[in-house]
């Protein structure tokens, strides 16, 4: 079994290849999609269930294997949601190969394969004070997520998006119509955050993706006019919404970008 983070890091393939054994289902909420090997002894299960991406394996129909979990998890981040068990491709190979010793000179590689991808979630959403993210008329804070550059595209009126500053790190795409920031993305391959989309998750008509956990640069809602007097108030007020009030951003992206110019200076190996 493999399993591999593709592109930004919210895909995660697994890729199962069945030969020796084999696994039953358990009961599932949602249907599951399943592999077995080429005799029908060991059957393998994927499925996600209220968020969480989980597999389990069988053989001849009792279980081997309980619901474990698959995916990846960010330190310092809530755990990855996952909503869906999507591209499922099955092959099978019937080979015979010659190997120069042992008991048995021809061996046969007789296996099935599944490789499934599981469709994720926004990561370390957050609210955010500075002056260059979109926020509604008369907030102080935007809400802002990220996502994997491969799992974003514009499926419609891509002809309407401007980009707000083409000199900025972050490329803002905005309806050039209401003035609405789509999304922004990131070109400088050596930006620390290359790969990531930022995304308002608000503007979606979906459920279901991760809530903000953080607030970020918090005193630049000065720079916007809201009175130095009265930071005391918004701090004490996101506090008790358990957004923790910073003002940069949460430990675990500066953590992201102090590494990120560590291995370019050859302080960290890359």
């Amino acid at each position: 079994m493999r399993t591999e983070l593709t592109g930004g890091g919210w895909v995660v393939k697994l890729t199962v290849i069945l030969s020796a054994v084999c696994i039953p289902a358990v009961a599932w909420a949602a249907s599951p999609e399943c592999v077995q090997s080429p005799a029908g002894v060991i059957r393998l299960c994927v499925a996600v269930q209220d968020g969480h991406a989980t597999f389990e394996v069988s053989r001849l129909g009792k279980p081997v294997l309980a619901p474990s979990a698959l995916g990846v998890d960010f330190l310092g981040q809530p755990e990855t949601q996952y909503s869906a068990v999507t591209r499922v491709k099955r092959s099978s190979s019937d080979t015979r190969w010659e190997q120069p010793w042992g008991e048995e000179r021809t061996i046969r590689d007789h296996h099935t394969e599944m490789t499934v991808s599981l469709k994720g979630n926004t990561a370390f959403n957050h609210v955010c004070g500075c002056t260059k993210c979109w926020k509604p008329k008369g907030a102080l804070f935007s809400m802002v997520a990220v996502i994997g550059r491969d799992k974003l595209s514009v499926s419609a009126n891509a002809h309407k998006l401007k980009i707000v500053d083409e000199k900025a790190p972050i490329q803002r795409y905005a309806c050039s119509g209401c003035g609405v920031h789509m999304y922004g993305r990131i070109e400088n391959k050596n930006h620390p955050f290359y790969g990531f989309d930022f995304v308002h998750t608000e503007l979606s008509k979906d459920s279901g993706w991760s809530a903000p956990d953080f607030a970020a640069f918090v005193s630049s809602i000065i720079e916007s006019g809201f009175p130095p007097a009265r930071m005391g108030e918004v701090r004490g007020r996101l506090k008790e919404l358990r957004l923790e009030p910073y003002d940069c951003l949460a430990p675990a992206l500066m953590d992201l970008i102090a590494t990120s110019s560590a291995k370019q200076k050859g302080t960290l190996a890359a």
